[in-house]
């Protein structure tokens, strides 16, 4: 799994630039930029992080289980419909 584009995916997706997202993670661009490129591992906090200022919380669950992004927002989708429908009873 190439976890460093996972989180410049994340971060290009949500319009931010590396000094933008090192900002709100109180970290250095030149950290950020490691990380995208696989120089250095992201812990499991920082990456997280990274989904959750990034609102990319959905490429998170999609890189872990390895599936595209868009099965996972079909399933979240369905689990929505899926409480709507329990909800009415």
């Amino acid at each position: 799994m190439d976890w460093g584009a996972v989180l410049k995916t994340a971060r290009k997706r949500e319009g931010l630039t590396q000094d933008e997202l090192a900002d709100k993670l109180h970290l250095t661009k030149s950290c950020i930029s490691k990380f995208e490129h696989n120089v250095k591992e992201a812990k499991i906090s920082t990456f997280i992080n990274w989904m959750k200022h990034t609102n990319a919380q959905d490429l998170l669950i999609a890189a872990m289980l390895q599936i595209d992004p868009g099965q996972v927002t079909q399933i979240l989708e369905l689990i929505g419909q899926y409480v709507t429908f329990i909800k009415l009873f």
